[in-house]
């Protein structure tokens, strides 16, 4: 499934660029083909640092979730050993 994904963004960010480009360089002459290149440049860039980021950052909410849930199992447990059935 990832690889499918992958394939789907690559193909609109492609026909995104296929489509803006030439109506962006007959409007202003070529002279948008500077910024537009710049513009994505700044996106592949952020989309390489979510595609390492992103992986790390759900590992990390992983182990605090499993951390909060020992946390409540044990904070349960002490309060049912706290009251005790007379």
């Amino acid at each position: 499934m990832p690889v499918v994904t992958g394939i789907v963004i690559a193909l609109v960010v492609h026909g995104a660029k296929m489509f803006v480009r030439p109506a962006a360089n007959a409007l202003t002459a070529g002279a948008a083909a500077p910024v537009l290149s710049t513009g994505e440049d700044i996106g592949s860039l952020l989309f390489s640092l979510f595609a390492i980021l992103i992986p790390i950052l759900v590992i990390v909410a992983l182990i605090a979730l499993a951390v909060l849930v020992v946390s409540v199992f044990r904070r349960l447990r002490r309060q049912r050993r706290t009251v005790a059935p007379a």
